[in-house]
């Protein structure tokens, strides 16, 4: 029976060496172990909130640079339409321009040959009418040689000697 006691005794000491070191590990995993697992969620769950957070963070800047690009090509379709109005407006300013300066020149043209026209004139004349005059004058003289056609005749060179001074 001693046997059997010493059995009991034996399996109940080896039961409590078990049971303390059962207790011992607890008491190391929850001073060392414990902290350790607790330390790796929170690094875990800072790692994923820090990304969570970029995330958002990208997604707003994403968000931004569409809204920017948008308004950029607005702006940019918008300068478009000014450059085309602008270009257009000019091209009709140089036609016009380039139709007055041809008008101009025409106008310059014909002042120029009827200026031309009035110097040959004025010289013709200037060559033409004491020639004229002359003529003239020996015409009638041989026409109206007489008294009464001498005083006639002296009143029409005197009006013709006045006109030929203005």
């Amino acid at each position: 029976m001693l046997n059997d006691l010493d059995f009991f005794v034996s399996v109940f000491f080896q039961f409590t060496l078990f049971f303390l070191l059962l207790v011992f590990l607890i008491r190391i995993f929850r001073n060392v172990g414990l902290p350790m697992l607790y330390e790796g969620i929170s690094l875990k769950k800072r790692y994923w909130s820090d990304f969570f957070e970029k995330k958002r963070l990208v997604e707003i800047l994403k968000s931004n640079a569409q809204k920017d690009l948008v308004e950029q090509n607005l702006r940019l379709v918008s300068l478009e339409h000014k450059i085309d109005l602008w270009q257009s407006v000019l091209l009709k300013k140089n036609k016009m321009l380039n139709k007055f300066k041809s008008e101009i020149a025409i106008e310059v043209e014909a002042k120029k040959e009827l200026q031309q026209k009035n110097l040959f004139m004025s010289k013709l004349q200037a060559e033409a009418f004491p020639e004229a005059l002359k003529e003239a004058q020996k015409d009638l003289l041989n026409q109206y040689s007489g008294s009464n056609g001498s005083i006639l005749l002296k009143k029409l060179f005197q009006r013709l000697g006045r006109f030929e001074e203005s």
